[in-house]
């Protein structure tokens, strides 16, 4: 969803992307102008880009919170995305699988490297299918909590 922080932080992490290349801004509340992409269509639009770019918001790039939805959501649709470089990024995928950029400069620079090489993209969005269903799939999420739960109730 956008809201004003999300904005500023993709407009300050995307502005030398922007000015040079056109895209298609989808999701709720991202149309500037266009209609709104309902949540159901969104796997088509992921699946469809050359590019998704996922820019976090300056917290997210901090602390070491969970990745969010959209980087499983994209991988899952097959596409090649670019994202920031988080404190755990690398605990979820590897670099061969989530391209993430340290800081504005890189965004632009990975873009503008991957832009026109379909075959390196091909390649990390295999990857990342491998990664995610490898590892992060919801049956996977659900062993490790039920492994959890198990550690706690035998502790007691």
């Amino acid at each position: 969803m956008c809201t004003p922080d999300r904005l500023r932080a993709t407009w300050r992490e995307l502005r030398g992307i922007v000015a040079h290349h056109r895209g298609d801004w989808a999701g709720e509340g991202w149309g500037f102008g266009g209609p709104a992409v309902p949540p159901p269509d969104m796997p088509a639009r992921f699946g469809a880009s050359r590019i998704a770019l996922a820019p976090l918001l300056p917290a997210l790039r901090r602390q070491p919170f969970e990745l969010t939805h959209r980087v499983y959501e994209a991988a899952a649709c097959g596409a090649f995305q670019i994202t920031s470089l988080s404190p755990i990024t690398r605990r979820f995928f590897s670099d061969r699988a989530l391209i993430a950029a340290r800081d504005r400069e890189e965004f632009t620079r990975l873009f503008e490297h991957f832009v026109h090489r379909p075959d390196e993209r091909h390649r990390i969005v295999e990857e990342a299918l491998v990664e995610l269903y490898g590892e992060h799939t919801v049956f996977h999420r659900l062993d490790k909590l039920l492994a959890e739960l198990e550690g706690l109730a035998n502790r007691v």
